[in-house]
């Protein structure tokens, strides 16, 4: 079901492209609209950057190091499976991109 561009360091999956992001607030939140649903989804400041970084190019690695800099913690690859899981559940990524990695830690 979810299949890795690389077995060392697996690309994130993209997003769907027609989903709104705006943001919301001050304090770095966002809001997610799908369109095609209607949906809206709001997100935190860590969920909002995960969520940019859903692009197809980034990496497990790369974005767990960028997240680390950026918000001064650790993100675990379990951490970010669990968000991928999520994403993938609120129907945020593209059908045409790779299921998020699953087991980056095994």
């Amino acid at each position: 079901m979810r299949a890795p561009t690389s077995l060392t360091n697996p690309v994130l999956p993209a997003r769907r492209g027609e989903l709104i992001f705006r943001p919301f607030g001050e304090q770095g939140q966002h809001v997610v609209k799908d369109p095609r649903s209607g949906a809206y989804f709001k997100l935190g400041p860590e969920e909002s950057f995960l969520f940019l970084r859903l692009d197809g190019r980034q990496t497990v690695a790369g974005t767990c190091r960028a997240f680390g800099r950026r918000f001064g913690q650790p993100l675990t690859e379990e951490d970010l499976e669990q968000f991928l899981t999520l994403a993938a559940e609120s129907g945020f990524l593209a059908a045409s991109a790779p299921q998020p990695p699953q087991g980056l830690t095994r």
